[in-house]
Parts: structure tokens; C-alpha cells; sequence
């Protein structure tokens, strides 16, 4: 007599848009968790949100307080203060949630060109992988490996197609993820060099070159 219908170790498949929900939750739930996090040697967050707490009480960075980083994440944590009214808690909370919509506008991407599979192990390496980097804290970093993954996707999907045509608009897109880069850290000059160039000189003046 046939017990099951067909083996009991087949993989379960969800619906698409409940696997999407799973993705959603289970992600948000980790990043939550892993904000928790304290990780007490390393002081560069620290420093990041009260420079943020000192802009808004208008002493600027390098001329009211020194420090020898890049200003973007001193007026976004700035920013973030301003939104909850200098509650940490808060201001914790709402830079994860930021975190969160960033990467599942970056999800939703992946599972245009490639699939669920890949969008999903994608997702699970970043959430689970948060805590090693840090990248629940309030970092330079954190924000140049954002904007560094979704240059990524921006070359691998859609720049590097063949026949697609580098515009203008392109051109300001690249430049803005550029600049969030370098306006975080000067380490990353070399990367941030190269990339414009590829961009403008390979990519933009080979298609004007063509059109002539």
C-alpha cells in the first residue's frame, strides 16, 4: 500500500510570493537580532554618531570637532538624529530598516535577471554575515559595500549588456554611487578612479564615438 504520494524528502516549495514574504520577515527579523550586537573594541561608530549629534547643534566637522574621516556619514547619522529626535534606540532601528529596504531593492533585482535562488542566497549571505562586518553599526563601510554591491548589479545587469546604450542618466548614476564612496572613505579612491574612468571613457565615449 503507497503511503505518500510521492517521497517525503522532496525540497518544499512555497509560491512565489510567499517564498518573497519568508525572504522579507526572515531578513528583517535577522537584522534586527544582529543589531543587537555590541561589539565594544571598535569605536568608529561610536564616533560617527555623536559627530552626527555635534552637526546638529551646528559644530560641523573639521572646523568644530576634529576628526580625520569623511563627512557623508557624520550628516547622515546627523540626519538620523534629527528623525528620532535623538533617540538611539530609534535611530539604531531606523538605520537597519534603511539597511533592510536597500537590500530588498537589491532582492527584487537579482530575482529579475537570475532568479529566486540566487537573489535568496544572496540576501541569507548579507543578513548572516552582518555581524562579522559590522555592518549593523553605523560605519563608513557598511555604507560602501552597499553602494559598492548595487554598482555591481548596475555593471552586471544592465551596463555590460551587450548593445545597451550608456546615457547621461547612467552617467549621474554611477557618479552619485561614486561620490557616496569617496565622501566615506578616502580608502577607496583607487576603486572609485577606476570605475569613473571605465565609465565615462569606455563605456559613455565608445557609444558617442559610434553614434559619430
Amino acid at each position: 500500500m503507497q503511503i505518500f504520494n510521492k517521497s517525503p524528502f522532496t525540497p518544499l516549495k512555497l509560491p512565489s510570493r510567499h517564498f518573497d514574504v519568508v525572504v522579507y520577515l526572515g531578513s528583517l527579523i535577522a537584522m534586527l537580532i544582529s543589531s543587537t550586537y555590541k561589539f565594544y573594541g571598535w569605536t568608529d561608530p561610536v564616533d560617527v554618531i555623536y559627530g552626527g549629534a555635534l552637526i546638529t547643534k551646528g559644530i560641523m566637522p573639521y572646523v568644530g570637532f576634529f576628526s580625520h574621516h569623511m563627512p557623508f556619514p557624520y550628516f547622515l547619522a546627523a540626519s538620523l538624529h534629527i528623525l528620532s529626535n535623538h533617540s538611539l534606540v530609534i535611530f539604531q532601528l531606523l538605520f537597519i530598516l534603511g539597511l533592510w529596504f536597500w537590500l530588498m531593492l537589491l532582492y527584487r533585482w537579482i530575482v529579475n535577471e537570475v532568479g529566486r535562488r540566487a537573489a535568496s542566497t544572496f540576501v541569507a549571505f548579507v543578513v548572516l554575515g552582518s555581524t562579522l562586518v559590522f555592518s549593523q553599526s553605523m560605519l563608513a563601510e557598511t555604507l560602501i559595500a552597499y553602494t559598492t554591491i548595487t554598482l555591481l548589479c548596475a555593471f552586471s545587469f544592465r551596463y555590460l549588456k551587450v548593445g545597451y546604450i550608456f546615457r547621461l542618466i547612467d552617467c549621474i548614476a554611477v557618479s552619485t554611487m561614486l561620490a557616496v564612496i569617496i565622501l566615506s572613505s578616502l580608502a577607496y579612491v583607487g576603486f572609485v578612479f577606476y570605475v569613473q574612468y571605465y565609465s565615462f571613457f569606455s563605456l559613455r565615449v565608445k557609444h558617442l564615438t559610434q553614434r559619430v
